[in-house]
Parts: C-alpha cells; structure tokens; sequence
C-alpha cells in the first residue's frame, strides 16, 4: 500500500524542541479481480476401482486469462484427505484430472485458487457416491453326515483384493443358537481352518465383515448328524457262532440303546424266523425309551429256530435315523 511522503514540523514548547511528525492518510489498494473456479466430477455414481474423471474452469470477473494458474486438488473419502497431484490451467482456463477411487461411501472432491496479488482465492467441490465391491467368502465341510461323536474339518476361504483378511466360523445346531467356532486372519493362502464335532444337525456359516472398499460376505455348509442305536442280547446260556443259545420256554432279552439321549422317542423293534430258506417277518413292535434313552424287551421262540432281531430310530429333524446290526439268537 503506497503512503505520501512524511512532513515534519519544528515547534518550540517550554524551552523544548518537539518533532511533530503529520501522517498523511493511506491511499486506498486497487481491489483485487474477483475469481470463479468450477469441478465436475464423473460419474456421479462409481463402484471401487472405477477411474473419476475431473473437470472444471477458472474465470476471472474482469475476463483476463486465466491461463496458466495452479489448482489444487483434494479428495475427501472414509479413509481420510488426500491431496491429489496440482493441474495447470490451459489457454482456455479450464484444468482436468484422473482419479482412482479404493474406498466406498461418499468421496468430495475439492479443488482450490490461492489466488494472486491481483486475483482472489476460489474453491469448488463435487461429491461421487462410490459402491462397495463384493466379497468372495466360501466354506467347505469334510463331511455331509458323520455318526454321532465324529468331528468334521471346516476349512472357509477369502477372495483376494480385501485390505482386511478376519474370517468368522459359526456353527447353529437344528434349534440352538449361533456360536463362535473360530475367528482369525485367513493364512497365506487365504484359508482358515476350524474343527468341529456336533452333536446334532447343524449349520456352519463362514462370514466376513467387510472393509471400506468391500461388502460383508458369508456362506454355508450343513452336516447331518446320525444317531447310535445299539441292541445287545443279555442271558444267554452259551454261544454258538454268531447265535446266542437260550432254554426253550425262556425269555431272551435285548437291550436296546440310542445315543445321543433320545428319551420319549420310539424305537422299532423288529424280529424276523428263518423258514423255508429265507428270513421270514415274525414280529414288529415299537418301545419307547427311557429317561436313560434305554429300552428293554423279551422274546419268546419257538426250540429249534432261528430268530434275528434288530432295532431301528427313525430319522427327525434333529438327526438321522439309524438301525443296530442284527443280533441272532436261537432256543433250544
């Protein structure tokens, strides 16, 4: 700001010499050009990955060139602020940039004019809504249907491109609630493993929760579980290969058994004869087991014939069914 030339003025004051020094007042700046700067960012709407392309125009009120100015360029995103390479307006004033957006969500773009001694400073923004990408969760089970008491191995797998690499393995039983089986980073290979011995029915979810630049994943694998039905003969009074010997007119009794504890559900019992060459049907009769998930019959047989006997549980919504090998008995 320019200032006039200081005059100065000698006074006498009681015996004492003052400089009195007279300021003119300041000469008014000429008012700086006011600016105008513009940005579009494209497309409106992107998913992760996708190139935004940038675009704007700096004007100045009084129509002089705006060529050959500095914009600054910011993009705004869930992951922070960060300054994008400077562009150079052309003879046109017009500026233009690339960029490659790798988080979701809602990205501002920012564009700046620091301005000049002659010219003002100017701002512009746009905004991108950016989609997440997809990501690619799977699992697999050793086993479709094992015996009750058995393991099954579980091995859930992450697809490449995802910045955080957590996997989640759940197992929900047929009627039960979703617990955790395993969580931690998949291993070199993308995989993590988990071992699981279920008790019933039961459902096995592998779930991923997402980054910023990926949607939450998960998938599942069911394996049906089959019960254990055990029938033993008691009381026999020899043994005779695979038969077991009783007297004539005494009572042969068979145990029966589930696993797991299957108290109130009814068992089948059946007991075939041999006649005529071939097993014949003798008998067929249901027995519903006890508190202890345990059953107890007696069978009564003609001397000299060959009976078998088995016992069946039926499959349920909780497990499959499953039937004892056959127990062969004869009286004599």
């Amino acid at each position: 700001m320019k200032r006039r030339p200081i005059s100065v003025r000698w006074i006498a004051l009681a015996g004492a010499i003052v400089v009195a020094l007279q300021l003119a007042a300041p000469i008014a700046a000429q008012a700086a050009t006011g600016s105008m700067l513009t940005l579009q960012a494209k497309p409106a709407k992107a998913a992760v990955g996708d190139r935004i392309h940038l675009s704007g125009t700096l004007m100045f009120v009084d129509a002089s060139s705006s060529a050959g100015q500095t914009i600054s360029l910011t993009r705004d995103d869930a992951a922070g602020s960060h300054p994008l390479p400077d562009v150079v307006t052309n003879p046109d004033g017009i500026y233009r940039a690339d960029d490659t957006v790798d988080v979701a969500g809602q990205v501002t773009y920012d564009a700046s004019f620091a301005g000049t001694t002659d010219d003002d400073p100017a701002t512009a923004s746009d905004s991108v809504s950016v989609a997440k990408l997809a990501s690619h969760v799977s699992l697999a089970v050793s086993a479709r249907t094992v015996t009750f008491g058995t393991s099954v191995h579980l091995t859930a797998h992450l697809g490449g491109g995802t910045a955080t690499r957590t996997l989640s393995i759940y197992a929900k039983p047929v009627g039960g609630s979703e617990t955790l089986v395993r969580e931690a980073d998949v291993g070199r290979r993308r995989d993590l493993h988990a071992t699981f011995t279920p008790s019933k029915d039961t459902r096995f979810v592998a779930r991923y929760d997402g980054d910023l630049a990926h949607r939450a994943g998960d998938d599942e694998v069911g394996t049906r579980v089959r019960v254990i039905v055990r029938a033993e003969l008691t009381k026999a009074v020899a043994r005779s290969g695979r038969y077991h010997i009783y007297r004539r007119g005494s009572r042969a009794t068979c145990i029966a058994r589930v696993v797991p504890n299957h108290k109130g559900f009814a068992v089948r019992a059946l007991l075939q004869m041999f006649t005529n060459g071939r097993w014949r049907r003798s008998a067929a009769r249901p027995f519903r087991l006890n508190a202890s998930s345990v059953i107890g019959f007696a069978i009564c047989g003609s001397r000299n014939v060959n009976f078998r006997v088995r016992v069946s549980l039926p499959t349920h919504r909780d497990h499959l069914g499953d039937t004892s090998p056959w127990r062969y008995l004869r009286f004599r």
